[in-house]
Order: structure tokens, then C-alpha cells, then sequence
């Protein structure tokens, strides 16, 4: 199957949004609070989605959209999917802390075959379509590996969950940190499951997600070769509630142990 049309929607998408940020996100306000004060919509998360979809209706009229903000309703089943965050980070954007990006992705009966991540750090963006990862217009180069290991944990994903399961993510990071000697941070953002991706961290662990958030990334994790697979070592899919990504199988199975470990004693 050729996804050359989606190739196409990406060159042509991605210059749009990084032109929206331009000429916007120092204006951006504000546009609703969600559940939890920290989790927030901006005008920009708005304008960003509005574009996406606007502009998939022009190339692929007939195809569903689920996206964060306006179209949250939309179920995966058979036939094409988009998946769309149009802004993960908001709350790093909103205190001007340029850690966020904005991920596209394409499902066909729910199992991923494209995928676009916006990274407005670097304004640029890399997608796929199955034949390789790209960097704008030009073939991606994976950054080599560099001396020790950083995972990111994922902070920003407890504020908003049971005390349950944030005292289950406290305890995977007492884990690690009792039992590695890695170095351990949270970008906020699913921009740190690109950074795996890309080579530029070693490794992340998410305990709960949505769609939105981790497609785009995770199909270009693995097209890269990198380990992706949910909280308990299984096959990870669109289904998942968590999940892990890894640069090695060595660093993979740690994540898993540490999971495990504090699964068998809760």
C-alpha cells in the first residue's frame, strides 16, 4: 500500500503549524481549564487542531479524526483513523518553556501506518510513512549513543490520577532509583517519547495515556528500532493504557522489572 498522499500532507501541514506557533504563541492565552488547574486548552491548542483537521478534510475528506480537544469522541475501530494532539505540553508552552509538540498520526484498523511529530524546540518536524524516518524533506540521522542512561518518568502525567496510581508511579521511580544509576527527569511532554525516538534519551515510562499522546511517537520509535511495549512487557497498542520505549532490549527489561516489581507487592 502507498501512503505517498500522506507523505504529501505532512510536507505540506507541518511548515503550516511551525507558521501558526510563529506567528502566535507569544499571544496565546488562555482558552479553557479542563479538570485539573495545571491542564489547560490555549488559543493556540485551538488554532493548531482547526488547521489539522481543516486541511485532512482537503486531502482525505472521508477519514474519521480523534483529537484532544474538539473531536475527543471519536472511537479507533476499522478503516482510517486520525489521531491528533495539536499541542502536548500545553502547560510547559503556557510558562514559556519551549518543551512541547504537536503529534499526528494515521491508523488503519487500528494499527498505525504514519505518523508526523511537530518539534517547535527545533522547528522542524520528522514523520514516516513505513519507509524510513525523515527530517523534514531529508533522511533522519539518529543521534549515537552517548555515555550513561536518562529515562524520562513522566511527572506530568500523576497530577491528574488517582492516589493509587500515583502511589504506584512513586514507587517505580523508587525502584529505579534504588536499583540503576540512571538519570531520571520529566520533560511534561510527550515530546520526551520523540526525544527516545530520536536518540537524544535513552529510554521513558508512562503509567497512563491517551491515543493522542503517544501514537505519532511510538510508530516512529519503531520504525527507528527502538523497544516500545506496555507496562508489563506485552505488545504494546493503541489500547494501552501506559507504556514504556527503550534505545536497548537492556534498558527495556529495567523499566519492565521496576513495573513489575512494584505490581507484585501492591
Amino acid at each position: 500500500m502507498s501512503f505517498h498522499r500522506e507523505a504529501t500532507f505532512f510536507s505540506v501541514i507541518a511548515p503550516e503549524i511551525l507558521a501558526i506557533h510563529q506567528s502566535t504563541h507569544q499571544a496565546n492565552h488562555i482558552y479553557t481549564i479542563k479538570v485539573h488547574p495545571n491542564d489547560t486548552t490555549t488559543d493556540l491548542d485551538i488554532a493548531i487542531e482547526r488547521q489539522i483537521v481543516k486541511t485532512i478534510h482537503q486531502y482525505f475528506p472521508s477519514d474519521k479524526i480523534l483529537s484532544e480537544e474538539e473531536h475527543a469522541d471519536t472511537t479507533i475501530g476499522n478503516g482510517r483513523v486520525w489521531i491528533i494532539d495539536p499541542l502536548c505540553g500545553t502547560n510547559n508552552l503556557s510558562r514559556n518553556i519551549y518543551l512541547y509538540c504537536t503529534n499526528i498520526a494515521l491508523a488503519i484498523n487500528g494499527h498505525l501506518v504514519a505518523s508526523c511529530v511537530i518539534n517547535f524546540m527545533d522547528s522542524n518536524y520528522y514523520w514516516s510513512v513505513g519507509t524510513g524516518v525523515f527530517e523534514g524533506n531529508q533522511p533522519f540521522v539518529p543521534t549515537p549513543a552517548l555515555p550513561g542512561t536518562t529515562i524520562d518518568v513522566d511527572l506530568g502525567t500523576t497530577a491528574k490520577l488517582p492516589l493509587a496510581m500515583k502511589q504506584k508511579h512513586i514507587q517505580i521511580i523508587s525502584y529505579l532509583q534504588q536499583h540503576t544509576d540512571y538519570m531520571l527527569l520529566s520533560l511534561n511532554s510527550s515530546l520526551a517519547s520523540l526525544f527516545v525516538a530520536l536518540g537524544r534519551l535513552d529510554g521513558i515510562i508512562n503509567i497512563q495515556t491517551n491515543p493522542w499522546d503517544v501514537c505519532a511517537s511510538s510508530f516512529l520509535a519503531q520504525q527507528l528500532g527502538c523497544a516500545v511495549c506496555a507496562l508489563d512487557g506485552s505488545p504494546w497498542t493503541i489500547d494501552s493504557p501506559g507504556y514504556i520505549f527503550a534505545r536497548t532490549d537492556s534498558i527495556k527489561h529495567t523499566l519492565i522489572t521496576a513495573c513489575r516489581a512494584v505490581a507484585k507487592h501492591s
